[in-house]
């Protein structure tokens, strides 16, 4: 793909998105900055594997990971001897999948989670009634930057399904990528997580991968409600 393409295409808004999502902050004048001023950032998924809080820490972050339909091969070894016997029949086989590109996420949660849970860890949460509106915002924001980023924003509705079993025999690339920034264990699901997502060009060693991406809108986001 040539990058001088990628560099010049406007970035735009990709995904569904929720009427609602609910974001935490764990610092009153962070919640405040960001509903005042449009000032956050966006999470490295690759710090998300370190959080101190080991409730919240999922090693697995940045990986997507299924068990597919194929064939298995298994090799019996003999106690008596040196032979083997080797059998293959239909079963399943693990899939790993790794996006090497850096992947910044700005977390948040649907309607439908407990806000009680959310307040737990991070007491101070504001409501964004226009989630896709504020997509638009910090994609246009992105493109005021010096780095190169693919595609645009995506919003993401965290799949709660990792390492599970899938009926496709082959999945395609488009399936299997984005399950490493939306895929998470089963376990998580209380967090009923909605991600925006901004995918950065090139590899860590060639691009912009710091541990965080600064955002500044420079306004008062009007859709947003410190509750």
């Amino acid at each position: 793909m040539n990058t001088e393409m990628i560099s010049k295409t406007k970035l735009r808004v990709i995904g569904k998105y929720p009427d609602t999502v609910f974001h935490a902050f764990d610092d009153r004048a962070h919640a405040e900055d960001f509903v005042l001023r449009g000032r956050f950032r966006m999470g490295n998924l690759r710090t998300y594997t370190e959080i101190e809080d080991e409730h919240r820490r999922d090693r697995s972050e940045g990986q997507g990971h299924f068990q597919r339909r194929g064939k298995v091969t298994s090799v019996d070894f003999s106690r008596d001897s040196d032979e083997t016997t080797t059998t293959t029949r239909p079963g399943y086989v693990d899939t790993h999948i790794e996006l090497l590109n850096p992947k910044f996420v700005f977390c948040c949660s649907l309607p439908t989670v407990d806000l009680d849970l959310l307040r737990k860890h991070r007491p101070w949460v504001v409501r964004i009634d226009q989630p896709r509106r504020f997509a638009q915002e910090v994609s246009d924001y992105l493109q005021t930057l010096p780095y190169k980023f693919v595609g645009g924003v995506e919003g993401c509705f965290v799949q709660y399904n990792k390492g599970e079993k899938t009926r496709t025999q082959q999945p395609g690339a488009a399936a299997v990528i984005p399950l490493t920034y939306i895929q998470k264990p089963a376990t998580f699901s209380a967090e009923k997580e909605f991600r925006f997502v901004v995918i950065a060009w090139a590899q860590p060693s060639k691009g912009f991968d710091d541990d965080f991406l600064p955002l500044d809108l420079g306004r008062k986001l009007d859709y947003v409600e410190l509750l």
